[in-house]
Order: structure tokens, then sequence, then C-alpha cells
């Protein structure tokens, strides 16, 4: 267009109408910056960045440029260079960071052919071959190009924070604020307007603890860092070496800030950008921008850290007191949360050393506490936490938390009540952080029960069980005198004590019982009974079936209520020893789920459809697939999980453990438990657990004799069964499956366990 033009009307927008009002302007364009992030992503380390809108996209460095445009009267960088307000390297910094956004929208749109500045993981494989990047230093060519866009994004959103920052700074001088008098805070670190600066740039020079330092004073005094101490501080980074690591000073000043009472995930994240935190702790600074391509995760591993610190910190300012109020109360009252803190940055620091980064990571805690000067119990706290970080989440959602010996057995790896308090609290912060969905109801009610239970078992310090044959008599006791208040007779609560397995009695909690009996008596001559109660305050409804057993039941089952688009969180089958099956299903109320399990209509229909299929007038296949093809409409892309398989006898003293970790897809659950069936296995016990796309499935397994699969060849025929199925359709392919998953949806839980007498 016209050149000449158009700067006569920027020229006439500036000075007619954004000088009129700066104030007014200045406040908008904030709020609007503010809003923008809270809508598209407040952190430029997600996972499937907005290149235009969110943090650290080109809108972030628009913005801060606009507001310059408008308080000094430049209409470039040059200009900013010219009047001092912002260096010649800052220059070139940012215009390569803003250059290689411009390069990578562009070649998003012409890959997507559309208007979309949505960087998702197909388009992350796609771009980044095109782009020059290539597979190398155990990482993808996608990885390494996100690396590189978390590094200028960095650029931008930290150049246009300074900006902002200087813009306001100046303000103070104009007729629209009020300037207020500086003041020192301790020698040579002096406070003005909410912003914290230095009198002096030897400061870090003089004395190097200062670059730690000054972020504490930040967190007590509830400000933030000028823009030129901020770079100052970069600029100085290199004065943190070794030696520095290793002085007890250094040490005591991190775990001041760990041990405040406010903003140490904001002191922490400022650390972080300014390249502290990173030059304390190289482990941590190793994450930096570091990648995991799923559904599951938002963040990056590093930015993952830190969300988990600000979790907590949430937990403990009483944020969750009233979705959480146990843990609310855990976090009142421990007093080691510093450690809990240090132990959340720390819990990921193996990842990128290959499988089991929790061994490697709990190595490299050892080192970071040696280097802090950390007593050895406080040391021996933290490596605990890093190692076992995910022992608690696993216990709660793939064990049988009302089995005495799963408590046991996690009570005695557990050790203390200190030791489980503080894992407690990690692991609500570290499944907080990984993405707003996954930290439930249903997930809070399963480690609540879980933490509940070994705290019992720890206070009494008493990890050995029960004999069992004692408590199922004292529990069939207690049953028999609770059923005694129906109006049953003698004769059919005992045909109801005789005929159930004894792992009934030992596993399901007594109050569920009585109902569970009653719905068994009403079967009478009928060929199905069906009941619901809902619990909208744990989010989820309970359905009920009792029918004669059958090949298949449980897939069944899952496909009726799949088909009436009920999502599965748990379920757990139990067979009598004269062949009738109880079964009992939590059906999900997240996700927009509740109006759905709330509807009577939809339960009629559900047990309509039941009663077909279980007769066999309906297909259990065909009744689905409509469903299914209405929910891979418009799916998007999913990122392949590689399968595997492995067998266990090492978990379990009467069964084979089959754990299988592959790609959650339609149809994954009866594709396995048809091939154990056509092995010749029984399965005792399942646990599914899918998050998005990854889906992890234990099976306790016997063969026909009971015994354990032990021998090498048939474990190894076992393997590659189970993964010559589960490879035959890809992850990333739908088609109409034979039987349905138990899963229902993606980010939903599942869990079953299935029981023979």
């Amino acid at each position: 267009g016209d050149e000449e033009l158009y700067a006569r009307f920027e020229q006439s927008l500036v000075s007619d109408v954004l000088n009129r009002d700066q104030q007014n302007f200045f406040k908008a364009k904030l709020e609007e910056s503010r809003e923008r992030h809270r809508h598209y992503g407040d952190s430029v380390y997600l996972l499937e960045p907005q290149l235009k809108e969110g943090e650290g996209g080109l809108r972030d460095l628009h913005t801060a440029l606009w507001l310059a445009k408008v308080k000094y009267k430049v209409h470039s960088l040059a200009e900013l260079v010219q009047r001092a307000i912002i260096t010649e390297p800052e220059m070139g910094e940012v215009t390569r960071a803003q250059d290689f956004l411009l390069r990578l929208r562009n070649a998003l749109h012409f890959a997507s052919r559309r208007h979309t500045d949505q960087f998702t993981f197909e388009f992350q494989e796609q771009i980044a071959p095109s782009l020059g990047f290539s597979d190398g230093d155990g990482l993808a060519a996608s990885a390494h190009l996100m690396r590189a866009y978390y590094q200028q994004a960095s650029t931008i959103l930290r150049f246009s924070e300074g900006l902002i920052a200087r813009v306001t700074e100046d303000m103070a001088t104009s007729r629209f604020f009020r300037r207020i008098p500086g003041r020192e805070i301790r020698p040579g670190v002096i406070i003005q307007s909410r912003v914290l600066g230095i009198a002096d740039a030897q400061l870090f020079k003089h004395a190097p603890l200062n670059l730690i330092e000054i972020f504490a004073d930040c967190q007590a005094h509830s400000v933030e860092l000028s823009g030129n101490t901020y770079q100052l501080v970069r600029d100085h980074l290199a004065l943190i070496d070794d030696q520095m690591r290793q002085a007890p000073e250094t040490g005591a000043a991190l775990m001041k800030i760990l041990s405040g009472r406010q903003r140490v995930a904001d002191t922490l994240e400022a650390m972080h950008r300014a390249g502290v935190l990173g030059a304390i702790i190289p482990e941590f600074g190793n994450l930096y921008a570091r990648v995991l391509h799923d559904l599951y995760h938002i963040y990056t591993v590093d930015r993952h850290s830190l969300v988990a610190v600000r979790e907590l910190e949430k937990l403990r300012a009483g944020e969750f007191k009233d979705t959480n109020p146990l843990l609310t109360e855990v976090a009142r009252e421990y007093d080691g949360l510093p450690l809990v803190f240090l132990a959340l940055l720390l819990h990921d620091i193996g990842k990128g050393h290959g499988h089991d980064h929790h061994e490697r990571g709990a190595l490299l805690a050892a080192e970071v506490c040696k280097r802090l000067r950390r007593d050895s119990e406080e040391s021996d706290l933290v490596i605990f936490l890093v190692h076992q970080h995910l022992m608690m989440s696993q216990v709660a959602q793939k064990g049988d938390v009302n089995d005495d010996r799963t408590v046991n057995d996690f009570a005695r790896q557990v050790g203390s009540i200190d030791r489980l308090k503080a894992l407690y609290l990690l692991t609500f912060a570290d499944m907080r952080a990984v993405a707003p969905s996954v930290y439930n109801n249903w997930r809070d009610m399963l480690l609540s029960d879980l933490y509940m239970k070994t705290l019992k078992l720890l206070e009494q310090g008493d990890h050995v069980a029960v004999d069992p044959e004692r408590r199922l008599a004292l529990v069939k006791t207690a049953v028999r005198e609770q059923l005694s208040s129906t109006n049953a007779s003698a004769e059919e609560i005992s045909n109801f004590l005789e005929l159930m397995p004894e792992r009934y009695f030992l596993t399901v909690p007594e109050a569920d019982i009585t109902v569970h009996f009653e719905a068994m008596r009403a079967l009478g001559q009928s060929r199905l009974v069906c009941r619901h109660r809902h619990f909208p305050d744990l989010e989820f409804s309970e359905f009920i079936v009792v029918t004669a057993d059958q090949p298949g039941l449980f897939s069944k089952i899952a496909g009726v209520l799949t088909a009436n688009y009920l999502n599965i969180l748990s379920a757990r089958i139990t067979t009598r020893s004269d062949g009738i099956a109880l079964d009992v299903f939590h059906v999900s109320h997240l996700h927009g789920a509740r109006t759905l399990a709330m509807e009577e209509d939809r339960w009629l229909r559900v047990e309509r459809d039941l009663e077909r299929v279980i007769t066999g007038e309906q297909d259990i296949a065909a009744l689905v697939t409509t469903t299914q093809r209405s929910r891979l409409a418009g799916r998007k892309f999913v990122r392949r999980v590689p399968t595997e398989v492995t067998v266990d006898n090492r978990s379990s003293e009467r069964f084979t453990v089959v754990d299988v970790f592959t790609q959650d897809r339609v149809g994954l659950l009866f594709a396995i438990t048809h091939t154990l069936f056509q092995l010749g296995y029984i399965i005792h016990l399942a646990r599914i657990s899918t998050n998005a796309d990854q889906a992890l499935d234990v099976f306790y397994i016997s063969d026909r004799t009971g015994n354990k699969i032990v021998e090498l060849e048939r474990m190894r025929s076992l393997r590659a069964a189970l993964t010559e199925q589960l490879e035959e359709v890809p992850g990333g392919t739908e088609q109409a499956p034979s039987a349905p998953s138990a899963a229902g949806s993606s980010e939903s839980m599942a869990s079953a366990a299935a029981e023979k007498h």
C-alpha cells in the first residue's frame, strides 16, 4: 500500500487518539494481555502452544511495542536503541526470536492449509524437517524444534516484560502516576514503585550470593525485579560456579526461599527465567524445555515441576479446602513442606536418562542434597520422595486398596508417618501439575482411602496383616448380624455367606454388602437385575448387575455402557460358586458427563440393551459401532504410543502379573482379555488405567490349574502374543472394533477388578 498514507495514519492515531488518554490505554492493553494469557495458556512451556496469542507469542511483542510507541514516540526497535531504552544486543536477540516465530507460523499455515496458530503434535512432527531439524542426541526432530521454540518464545516474553516494566517505571514520572520514593531494604538493594533494583552494578561481583538473595528479597517484600536488574542477573550467571554451588551459604539461601510462607512458586519461576535456579541446580537446568510428546502432560518437564510447587503452595493456602479438606489439613499441619518443595523440583530430574527415571533421579537427588548441605535425615526424605514419587498414585489406581496385603506392602515401603504425609502431598501436587483434569474427586477418593488406611497401620506400628482366616470369620460374623436387620431368612443369609468367594468379604466394604445382597435376592427366577445409585459429590454413579455368568460378560456390560455414552471409572466382578455374577461398575460424572449419568431414561435404555445383549438378541459390536464412529469424527491427531508387555512373577504370591502399556483405543480391553482367553489363561484381577492416549492395564492371571506361568517359553509366548495382537491395529488408526474398550473417554481413569471363586 501507500507507505506515506500509512505513516500519516499512524501519526494521527498516536497523537489524536492514544496520547489523549495514555493511562487508560496502558491499563486496557495490560488487562487485555492478562486475559489473553488466561485464555490461551499462561505459560510459554505448553506442549501444544499458541504461536500468536499465547504467552511468549507474537502478540506479547506487539503489546510491548505499542506501549513503547505511545510512551516514547518511537516507531522501531532501532529507535529504542537510539534512545538507550534497550540495548543493541537485546534488539538483535528479540529480532531473531520474532523471525523464528514468523517462519514457524508461516510453515504451520502452509502445512495445515488454513489459518491456525495452535502448534499441535501433528504439525510439530510434520514441520520440523522442513525447518532444518533432525533426530539426534536421543531426541526426535520435533523435540529439537520445540526446544528452539521455547528458547525464542522465552526471549520474546522476557523482552516484552522488560520493556513493559521500563515503560511503567518511566510512567511514574508522568502526571498519571504519583512518584514513590525508593527505600533501601539492605545495602545496595532498593525498592521503588513495587519494583526491586540494585544501586550498584558491582553488587554481584563483590558478593555473588546476592544473585540468590535478591530473589528472597522480592519474595519477602512481594515485589518484582526491575528489568535492568533482571538483565544484570543474567549477565552475571557465570559467577555461580562449582565453588559457589557447594558453599553452605548457597544451600541456606535456597532453603530460605523454599521455607517462605508466601510466593515460593513465584520466586522459583523468576529464578528459573533468569537462569539462576538452573545455575544452582544444574540437574534441574538440564530439564529446560524438555518435551514429553503425549496428550497426558500439557507442560514441558521443567514447567511441570514448577507448577507442582505452585499447586502445593495453593493447597497450603487453603484454596482447595472445600474440595480436598483432608489434603488441606495435612498440608497445613505438616512442617516439612520446604523439603517437599525441593523434592518436587527434583522429582523428574532423571528424565532424559532412559527408562526408570525415578531410579536415576534418586541418584541425582542425592548429589544435589549433598551439595546443598542437607543433613542425612532431610536428604533421606528428599531422595525417598524422588525415588518413590509414582508409588502412591500407582498403588491407589492399580492396586486393590481394600486388600490388607496391598496396604501392608505399601505401609512397609513408606516406613513412617512423616514420609506418608510428604508422599501424599507430593502425589497430589504432581498429579495436579500434569493437566487440570487429572486430579479429580474420583482420584482424590482413591488416594485419601489409601492414605487413611496406611496412616492407621503406621500409627498402630504393625505392618503385618491380620491372619486372613481370623479376619474372614470376624467379617462374616459382622455381615450376618448386619443382614439380620433385613427381612431375609436365616437360610438366605447363610447361602449368601457360603456361595460368595472369600475374597469378596475381605475386599468389599461392609457398607456395600447389604446393597449387593438385596440385589442378588431380587434375581429369583429373573434373567437380570440392575440397580443404580448416584454419588454426585464424588463425581460418579454406581451400576450393579446381577445375572448368570457367561463368557465375556465384563466386555458386554462395558460395551452397553459405552454405547449409551457412559464412561467407566471402575468395575468389580465377583462370581458365586453357583455361577451367579455380581458386577459393580462406577460410571464417571467427569467432563460434563454428570447430566448423562443422572438421566433415568438412560438407565432404562442401558438395562434394555444389556438384556438383549446377554440373551444374544443384540450383537455387542454392532450396538457400539455407531457410538464409536461418532466419537472418532473430528478426533484430533494422537501420537503413537509403543506397546510394552511385561510378565512378572515377583509382585504376587499367587498370580502372574501382566503389565500392558500401549496406545489407548476402542476395543483395547477386549483385545487383551480375548487373547489371554485364547491362550488358556484365567484373569483373577485386572486394573485398567487410561490417561488420554496412554493405557496401562494390569492383569493378575493363572493357568487353568490355578498355577503361575513360570516357564520361560510360556512367558515369552504370552508376551509375544499380546504384543502381536496390539500392534495389529496402529495406535493412531481407528476402526470399528469387535468389542468395546472399558475406557469410555480420554482423560478418564478406569480401574477394573475381576474376581473368580
